[in-house]
């Protein structure tokens, strides 16, 4: 897992503008890989290359607690050594001082692995 120097994203942003848009695109979200060029460029999030993709992080501070919580806000990849990445994460999150990571996800089998702590639910207007 490589971290991508904000100097070096417009170099490698090609091979990784179709992943994020296939990503947004088969899980509906509501940004667009322009979003996630600005939060990296702008420093506010960070981009990693993944065995065959991308992994997007942003740092945050739990508003009551104060905890220092790493959440993942996008990732996609094509190898399917989820323990490897995922063992990988948590050394980068424990080398830079992360109480926890958390991610969202609408795949049912994540709650299997991990407690459920907050589901979120929408109402369009």
């Amino acid at each position: 897992m490589n971290s991508v120097p904000i100097e070096s994203l417009r170099s490698v942003w090609p091979s990784v503008r179709p992943l994020l848009e296939k990503l947004a695109k088969d899980n509906k979200q509501d940004w667009i890989a322009e979003d996630v060029y600005r939060e990296v460029i702008s420093g506010k999030a960070r981009l990693f290359i993944v065995e065959g993709g991308v992994l997007v992080t942003i740092p945050e501070i739990e508003e009551f607690t104060h905890a220092k919580v790493l959440r993942v806000w996008c990732g996609i990849g094509e190898g399917h050594d989820y323990e490897a990445r995922l063992e990988e994460l948590k050394e980068h999150a424990r080398e830079f001082g992360f109480d926890k990571i958390t991610f969202e996800s609408n795949r049912a089998g994540w709650k299997k692995r991990f407690p459920v702590v907050s589901i979120c639910y929408c109402i369009n207007l």
